[in-house]
């Protein structure tokens, strides 16, 4: 997804400003809906499980009402033509923060049970 916002940004169809904006904003949501699976340590197989809790169904009805009306939302923001290209680098800013948002939530579990 990132090279794909990279290369509308090269042939100029997407503005970087646009593009910042929009990654920003995907990280937001992506850090956001990282929290969906609760992560936890499992003694008995000695790796970390993870499970959807109340809060994380909550944050995934929001998530999933977000991905459906996306890009009506950055229509009333941006022109037609280019709100594809910053749904595309919303997307790639939801995928990074979620990868953050996982990553940091094992490292904290792994710092815990002093394995790092």
């Amino acid at each position: 997804m990132l090279g794909v916002v990279l290369y509308e940004i090269f042939i100029k169809i997407l503005p970087l400003k646009f593009a910042g904006i929009g990654i920003l904003v995907g990280l937001t949501i992506g850090i956001i809906s990282a929290r969906m699976y609760h992560l936890s340590w499992d003694k008995d197989a000695k790796k970390i499980v993870s499970r959807l809790d109340i809060i994380g169904i909550i944050i995934l009805v929001f998530y999933l009402a977000f991905v459906i009306v996306r890009s009506r939302l950055i229509g009333i923001f941006v022109a037609a033509p280019v709100v594809g290209a910053v749904g595309f680098s919303i997307t790639a800013g939801v995928m990074i923060g979620r990868v953050v948002g996982t990553r940091n939530a094992i490292m904290e579990i792994l710092k815990e049970r002093e394995i790092i």
